[in-house]
């Protein structure tokens, strides 16, 4: 693979002639920028807009660089990983705790975990509780419709 990537080099270094790269632009200062977009999982199109190159010329340079493309792939996960390390420092919050369970355990944490037949009970106990109390203090003043759209609300919780 290496000797792929010498003889490109060398091919692309003898032959000056064609277009530039970048259009004049150093490429140390475009690989910086990209460097920059990726490291902050930016996709390409940003990348190309903040270096101010064409989609184009990134797709030639990173066929004739693969090593570039390689470091392109690692910059994009290093926000991901420190998105990680940051939840996991913060584990001693119960929320974010919680929210963290409900996604690595769902069968156990998770929001379509089956709640037990005591916990069912007590929620339609509730809810039929909270009929009669609204249906009782309703005052005459009141019409049909707004009787209809506050049961309406309770069967909806």
């Amino acid at each position: 693979m290496k000797t792929t990537q010498a003889k490109k080099q060398k091919k692309l270094n003898k032959n000056k002639a064609g277009r530039k790269w970048f259009d004049g632009k150093t490429e140390s200062d475009v690989v910086a920028k990209l460097k920059v977009v990726w490291g902050l999982g930016g996709s390409d199109a940003e990348a190309c807009y903040y270096a101010d190159i064409s989609k184009f010329s990134l797709s030639r340079y990173l066929d004739a660089y693969p090593d570039v493309e390689e470091l392109r792939n690692k910059l994009k996960e290093k926000p991901i990983l420190k998105a990680r390390e940051t939840v996991v420092k913060n584990l001693s919050n119960p929320d974010i705790a919680f929210r963290y369970l409900e996604r690595k355990k769902k069968d156990e944490f998770g929001a379509s975990a089956e709640l037990p037949d005591i916990f069912k009970n007590h929620i339609e106990a509730f809810h039929n509780e909270m009929k009669i109390y609204f249906i009782g203090n309703v005052g005459s003043t009141n019409t049909k419709r707004k009787k209809r759209n506050m049961l309406e609300t309770i069967e909806s919780i």
